[in-house]
């Protein structure tokens, strides 16, 4: 709760909020392989449709040259999905997963099917705070420890929160 306190300002002020409900807290470690992941574990996703819903990712214990990437659908433009764009992203991704290698592990910087817009590096204790629509992926380097010791594996606390 005190993470919410102190970023309340920010999140106010950044996305036009006068107060929000937190929705959600967890941990994340990744833990799967490049070469486990199922199609839909190649692509950036989505948290939410709703608008109002702000992610903010606490990163925990993380390896240098990881991080948060953003990004668009080529094929739509979608940067953000919204529920009138969802069918249309849903459709043309399961499309384009479909295309993938199987080999082709975690997405890195731009691919044929997606432009990356944006990123921000991983430090440890670094709090970023973005809406739950936009197109996101972890950014997971090639020697990354796929441990889940989270003394050893890219550990990260995942708040949500919905916009009043």
């Amino acid at each position: 709760m005190r993470t919410c306190r102190e970023a309340a300002r920010f999140i106010g002020g950044a996305f036009g909020l006068d107060g929000f409900d937190l929705k959600q807290a967890n941990f994340s470690i990744v833990t799967v392989p490049p070469d486990e992941l199922q199609p839909v574990q190649r692509a950036p996703h989505f948290d939410s449709t709703d608008q109002r819903l702000i992610a903010m990712l606490h990163f925990l214990r993380v390896k240098p040259e990881s991080g948060t990437a953003f990004y668009r659908q080529r094929a739509t433009g979608i940067e953000r999905v919204t529920d009138d764009n969802i069918a249309r992203f849903v459709t043309t991704a399961e499309r384009e997963a479909a295309l993938l290698a199987p080999d082709s592990g975690y997405i890195s910087g731009s691919d044929r099917f997606f432009e990356q817009i944006g990123a921000v590096e991983a430090t440890p204790d670094r709090l970023i705070i973005y809406q739950g629509s936009l197109l996101h992926s972890g950014i997971i380097p090639p020697d990354m420890s796929f441990s889940p010791d989270p003394c050893e594996g890219r550990l990260t606390a995942n708040l949500f929160v919905r916009g009043s």
